[in-house]
């Protein structure tokens, strides 16, 4: 992967409400901000005609379909959001479950009381 080093000036308000979510979810600031704007372009690529984001011909056929994300055509922006995304859900769906087995462990232990 190429990396390329970008001067970014930012209020400090807006630096350290990242600093600040940053830590919160246990990742560098660099890497919030580049998920912040791999998100933003995702949005925009699904809202704003393809020529604005691609360059593509504003006469492009009405039923030229969009790269997959998972396509070989898809950019590696897109895909680390959805890699984001997946992963975000992968969390939340383990906590669930775990915490859906502790509840009927909790109540299972309540029952063997009352009966026993």
């Amino acid at each position: 992967m190429n990396k390329s080093n970008f001067a970014l000036r930012l209020q400090p308000s807006l630096m350290e409400e990242a600093k600040k979510v940053a830590k919160a979810e246990g990742i560098a600031v660099n890497q919030l901000i580049n998920v912040a704007i791999a998100e933003k372009l995702s949005v925009l690529r699904r809202e704003a005609p393809r020529s604005v984001i691609s360059g593509a011909d504003a006469g492009a056929p009405a039923g030229t379909k969009r790269p997959s994300v998972r396509g070989e055509d898809s950019s590696p922006v897109e895909a680390a959001a959805v890699a984001m995304r997946h992963a975000d859900l992968l969390k939340w769906s383990f906590l669930f479950w775990v915490g859906q087995g502790a509840l009927v462990a909790g109540l299972v232990g309540v029952l063997l009381r009352v009966i026993l």
